[in-house]
């Protein structure tokens, strides 16, 4: 808490600088932070809410952490949100969160996606699956992203399927027991451990050849915000296994262009991973044009605008509240 006040002090004491120059007419914050907590008088401020950390607490998200820390934290996002004149969401389930425990209006603005024109780099997938069939998680960990789960599955998936690898791209989170979430991937992959693939995390020229070859992108996460996993995966064309009420469903539609599974449910994720892998080789395609065909709607030319008219509203509804421009450079 003290670094973020910190933080915020000396982000708003600049922004009061550029802005008595006339060089700032909106700040947009791109995650919560304590940013507003001194954001000064007179200068829009737009959040975007990359989180909540009330929700993801909920979900085991900041276990490692002391609860007195968290809800300290949780009580100065909160008054940034009340300073801000615009808020925004990636995501319906975040929103709707905020929006009930902040009482402040969210705009739900999904981000803007495109693929990256860059060199790939095949060396890692070479060297670990080869030419054999794969499927996929990219993300954090972590117990938010859903991995105890997918470790309750990984045995019975992959005895079923003597040629499936799974690939683990991401780094883990220790928590204060320290408790090895790969370690108890490994351990209930027994005795087909060795077809379990961690690589920690890969830059988009070593990750997009996974995307490109993988069977599907598992993504079981217990709670989420249109994470870039899911929009890289669709943007590549790729079937995604994902969970309900958890922003996943915002752009899936269970059997049309990806497959959804009820979040915390071994059993559920075990019978959708069964489908995708099982999926007609007609079916499948069609599912990965309308994964495409859906994510094409997100494209920047598309979303930027919306965003930019977001941020042009909130200068039209500039608060009073917090200290003026010529206080904080004072």
């Amino acid at each position: 808490a003290v670094t973020m006040l910190a933080q915020a002090r000396g982000i708003a004491f600049r922004t009061a600088e550029l802005a008595q120059a006339g060089e700032v007419d909106v700040v947009h914050a791109t995650n919560l932070g304590g940013v507003s907590l001194f954001h000064p008088r007179g200068v829009p401020l737009v959040i975007r809410l990359s989180s909540d950390r009330m929700l993801y607490r909920k979900f085991g998200s900041f276990d490692h952490e002391n609860w007195v820390t968290v809800w300290q934290q949780h009580i100065l996002e909160r008054r940034a949100l009340t300073r801000a004149n615009g808020i925004y969401s990636p995501s319906r389930r975040v929103a709707s969160v905020v929006e009930c425990s902040a009482g402040k209006t969210v705009k739900v603005i999904p981000p803007p996606v495109f693929i990256e024109d860059i060199a790939e780099d095949q060396s890692v997938i070479r060297r670990t699956v080869g030419k054999r069939p794969f499927l996929l998680f990219v993300g954090r960990i972590n117990r938010l992203k859903g991995i105890p789960v997918l470790a309750r599955i990984l045995g019975p998936i992959l005895e079923r399927h003597p040629d499936l690898r799974m690939v683990v791209a991401g780094a883990e989170h220790q928590n204060m027991q320290d408790n090895s979430m790969t370690k108890d991937l490994l351990l209930r992959a027994s005795p087909h451990s060795d077809r379990v693939i961690l690589t920690g995390v890969l830059p988009h020229t070593q990750l997009y050849p996974f995307l490109r070859r993988t069977e599907a992108v598992v993504l079981p996460s217990l709670v989420d915000n249109l994470p870039n996993s899911l929009l890289e995966a669709m943007l590549h064309g790729k079937v995604v296994v994902g969970t309900r009420n958890a922003s996943f469903d915002e752009l899936i539609t269970d059997g049309v262009n990806g497959i959804l599974c009820e979040p915390g449910n071994p059993s559920s994720l075990e019978q959708a991973v069964e489908r995708v892998l099982t999926l007609s080789p007609e079916i499948r395609r069609n599912m990965e044009n309308a994964a495409r065909a859906r994510i094409a709607e997100l494209s920047p030319s598309k979303i930027i605008p919306r965003i930019v008219s977001y941020l042009e509203y909130a200068t039209t509804a500039v608060s009073g509240s917090g200290p003026s421009r010529r206080e904080l450079v004072r």
